[in-house]
C-alpha cells in the first residue's frame, strides 16, 4: 500500500497556501515560519489531551509541525496576560522574528490569520478550547464591559425581541417582541453592554473599567475657567460658568482593550 506522502505534503502545502492568504503576503516561507510559532506557542499552553484533540482534525503535515520538537509538560501553566502570549509567539519564531513581525500589531495580525485558517479544520468547540487556553486578561475580569452606541444596543434589542428574522416565525425573548425589554441590564456570552453616548456608529470597545479614566489637559494654553456676574447684563443675581478644556477617555494599558472598527495598534 502506498504511504501517500505526495499527498501529506500537497495538503500541508495548501494550509500554508491558506496561511499565507490570510496573511496577505506571497512569501510561503514566512506564512509557515508564522504557523509553527503560533501552533508552539499554544500547545505550551495546553495539556496533552487537549493538544491530541486540537490536533486530530488538522492535516498531517500540519500535525507534524505542531509535534515538532515538542517537550510534553503534564500541567502546563495559563499565562495571565495576553501580551505574554504575545510575546511566547514572537520568541518561537526565534531569529525570524524581526522580519516576520516588522511592525506594531504584526503579532496580533500573525495569531488572528493562523486562527481563521485553523477555524475551517477544527469544529468549533475545538477553537473554544483552545480560545480557552490563551490568556484571558479580559475575558472573567469583573469589570471587563462592551461599550456600545445607542445604534447598536437598539439594534441587539431588536435582535432579541425576534426582529433579526421575520417577526411572524419568532416572538423572541417570551414572545414579547420589543416589548420583553424594560431598561434592564444586558450582557453578550456573559459580558455586560454599556451604552457609551458619543461612540460612532458601528464601533465598539471591550475594556475593563478600571483601565479607563478621564483625562484632560492641565498644561494645555486653551484651558481656561470663568465666573461672569449676570447682574449688570440681565439684572438678575445669577452667575454663570465658562468651562473650555481639552477632554477624553484615556487608558492605562492598550494591550488589554479589544476595539471593533476604531484603530488600535495592539488589535
Amino acid at each position: 500500500m502506498a504511504l501517500g506522502f505526495e499527498k501529506v505534503a500537497a495538503d500541508g502545502n495548501a494550509f500554508i497556501a491558506e496561511i499565507a492568504v490570510a496573511l496577505e503576503t506571497t512569501d510561503q516561507e514566512k506564512a509557515g515560519r508564522i504557523l509553527r510559532s503560533v501552533l508552539r506557542a499554544l500547545r505550551n499552553r495546553l495539556t496533552v489531551e487537549e493538544s491530541f484533540e486540537f490536533i486530530d482534525q488538522l492535516p498531517l503535515a500540519v500535525k507534524a509541525v505542531y509535534v515538532e520538537g515538542w517537550k510534553v509538560k503534564l500541567n502546563p501553566s495559563k499565562l495571565k496576560h495576553i501580551e505574554d502570549f504575545r510575546k511566547e509567539v514572537y520568541n518561537e519564531d526565534e531569529l525570524s522574528a524581526a522580519n516576520d513581525f516588522d511592525h506594531d500589531g504584526a503579532v496580533n495580525e500573525a495569531v488572528k490569520a493562523v486562527f481563521q485558517v485553523l477555524s475551517k479544520y477544527i469544529d468549533a468547540a475545538q477553537i473554544d478550547n483552545v480560545m480557552d487556553a490563551i490568556p484571558a486578561a479580559l475575558y472573567g475580569s469583573p469589570d471587563l464591559k462592551i461599550y456600545v452606541p445607542q445604534g447598536v444596543m437598539k439594534a441587539y434589542i431588536r435582535a432579541l425581541g425576534g426582529f433579526s428574522v421575520a417577526a411572524t416565525s419568532n416572538n423572541g425573548v417570551d414572545n414579547k417582541g420589543t416589548q420583553w425589554y424594560n431598561g434592564q441590564g444586558l450582557t453578550f456570552d456573559g459580558i455586560p453592554l454599556f451604552v457609551a453616548n458619543g461612540l460612532a456608529a458601528n464601533t465598539a470597545i471591550a475594556a475593563e473599567t478600571s483601565n479607563l479614566f478621564f483625562g484632560c489637559g492641565l498644561l494645555n494654553d486653551q484651558n481656561e475657567v470663568k465666573v461672569i456676574d449676570m447682574s449688570p447684563l440681565d439684572g438678575s443675581q445669577n452667575v454663570r460658568f465658562v468651562l473650555r478644556a481639552g477632554m477624553a477617555v484615556n487608558y492605562h494599558s492598550v494591550s488589554d482593550i479589544v476595539t471593533y472598527n476604531i484603530p488600535n495598534s495592539a488589535n
